[in-house]
């Protein structure tokens, strides 16, 4: 049991970077190929033969940005990458984290280019690496890491990749492995998200902007690429983002059950609904919320980040966008007249362009995916709530809700279920004890006309101290001791000395005062159970309060 919570350790350490390194990772310098000097045609020649690369490659060696120039830089890039020592690290991929370079040819027997291959980036068969013309596109940290996620399948000992049950590739099969682990039978995915936190720890000549995408990026493997992941690694929890009837997004904090004003500077346009990222059919976690305007602009926005604009410039210039969702693994673009617009990769410029579809695929954008494995519920006409038996509506079967109104939205999630009426009110209730939540805006005259619930995981306090620069700066602040990350905000939370709970929202300092003579005397962050959810546990606050003296 203590090996096992020393690797748990291992693991989740570098995650209790995430929230501050996110919330900066894109103001921060990254190693990008203009910034990685050229080797000379000896050198070119040399790492060549050294990785046994079966090419050729178009272009020259230095000075033209092409595919040949980019994978000299790489090679070079790897062959110079100075990692370590690998101080207390029990969390696998040593041996790819001591010498990037030397794993990479000791594991493949050859590289070769694959100039057919346009859907992956790289695959491996039989210890041969086969690299795709996307792959010479990518950054030179993905490039790394491509590599050693390739070479880890020449060992016979790891597992092999498996059919996706949740995640982002969900239905998509050998994109995910079965389980997080480490050691000699990690597979592909657990061994490159160790590979990558190690590296964000240990990495000498990388800017603290690789070492902000490592993490991040190693971050998205975790919460989707796995359909097993043990309870002592993360737990879940759920932020609710609403919209009120004047284009106004909030963020409700279930603590303090208020509406916190997200905002929303540099938007064009009225924002006129919110949605969730994520796939058909059983998502575990969503982390992205699409946010659209009355312009046919849209947004994407997660807590604790800025909103930020998306540009599908590969769509028609007239094309307003009405709404994005996942269909088999495809990004599909509903735009007005009812069109349906599929990305897909032109084979000639290797770019992406998008393609008008001529079926109806209204189905996928009505219908309301659950958080379980293809669990589909549906509204009528009436507004009633239906749980759709397989996805056969001539199954379906009446769920019960909080509200005699109509249901105009509801989304199952990790924590509770929420729901939307067409009075304006929010509510949100377990299916364990039935309560529910009433929320209402705060202003009288407004009503909540949509809404979306972004999941993610974040560490485990139990076996980690949180020492971020972030929480320090937010205790000095706010003169509270021992600060704790905030699962619902992405910010800080606290208590300070008159024992007043204290939070950060957009880097100011907020009290939440229990009613009556009672103060606060201690707090912590817990996982309850819920009786069928066997992945993650929901996470709760704890108080201890005594009276005021």
């Amino acid at each position: 049991m203590d090996k096992m919570n020393y690797l748990i350790k291992a693991i989740i350490w570098p995650l209790s970077l995430i929230v501050c390194l996110q919330t900066i990772a894109e103001t921060l310098p990254v190693t990008t190929f203009d910034d990685l000097p050229c080797p000379s045609k000896d050198e070119y020649r040399r790492l060549i033969v050294e990785v046994k690369f079966i090419g050729p490659l178009e272009g020259e060696h230095c000075g033209d940005g092409s595919p040949k120039e980019r994978f000299g830089k790489l090679l070079k890039f790897i062959k110079e990458m100075k990692v370590g020592p690998l101080t207390n690290w029990k969390a696998g991929a040593d041996e790819a984290l001591e010498n990037p370079f030397k794993y990479i040819k000791k594991m493949s027997s050859s590289i070769h280019l694959d100039k057919v291959m346009t859907k992956a980036v790289a695959y491996n068969r039989q210890k041969k690496i086969y690299l795709g013309l996307r792959f010479f596109n990518s950054s030179p940290i993905d490039g790394l890491v491509t590599l050693i996620h390739e070479s880890r399948h020449s060992d016979y000992k790891a597992r092999r990749h498996i059919k996706c049950k949740f995640g982002d590739m969900a239905q998509y099969v050998g994109a995910c492995d079965n389980k997080f682990e480490v050691g000699k039978k990690a597979g592909g995915y657990a061994f490159q998200v160790s590979f990558m936190l190690g590296l964000a720890r240990f990495g000498k000549n990388l800017t603290r902007g690789d070492k902000a995408e490592l993490i991040e990026h190693a971050t998205s493997y975790f919460t989707n690429r796995f359909n097993f992941i043990s309870n002592g690694l993360g737990k879940a929890s759920e932020t609710l983002v609403v919209l009120d009837d004047l284009g106004q997004l909030y963020l409700y904090h279930p603590i303090i059950k208020k509406l916190l004003p997200i905002p929303t500077d540099g938007i064009d346009g009225k924002i006129i609904k919110i949605k969730l990222n994520q796939t058909s059919i059983g998502t575990r976690f969503g982390r992205d919320i699409f946010v659209f305007t009355n312009l046919g602009n849209v947004y994407h926005y997660f807590p604790g980040r800025p909103i930020k604009r998306i540009k599908p410039h590969y769509l028609p210039p007239s094309s307003e966008v009405l709404d994005i969702r996942m269909v088999n693994n495809k990004t599909i673009f509903l735009t007005h007249f009812s069109s349906y617009w599929k990305l897909v990769i032109n084979k000639h410029t290797k770019k992406f362009h998008a393609r008008k579809l001529s079926s109806d695929l209204s189905k996928h954008f009505n219908t309301t995916p659950g958080l379980f494995y293809k669990k589909l519920f549906d509204i009528n006409d009436e507004g009633k709530l239906l749980f759709l038996v397989r996805g056969n509506k001539r199954k379906a079967r009446p769920v019960f809700v909080p509200t005699k109104f109509k249901v105009v939205k509801y989304q199952e999630g990790i924590t509770a279920n929420y729901l939307l009426d067409d009075q304006g009110e929010q509510f949100i209730w377990s299916n364990i004890d039935i309560q529910s939540i009433r929320i209402k805006h705060f202003n009288p005259q407004r009503k909540i006309i949509d809404f979306a619930v972004s999941r993610s995981i974040i560490p485990d306090k139990l076996f980690f101290q949180i020492t971020s620069q972030n929480l320090e700066q937010f205790a000095k602040r706010c003169l509270i001791d021992n600060p704790q990350l905030d699962p619902w905000t992405g910010g800080s939370m606290g208590l300070d000395v008159n024992g007043d709970l204290v939070f950060e929202w957009q880097s100011s300092c907020h009290k939440f005062q229990l009613p009556g003579n009672i103060k606060i005397k201690s707090f912590k962050f817990i996982n309850q159970k819920r009786r069928y959810q066997r992945i993650f546990s929901r996470v709760q606050l704890s108080l201890s309060t005594q009276p005021l003296k």
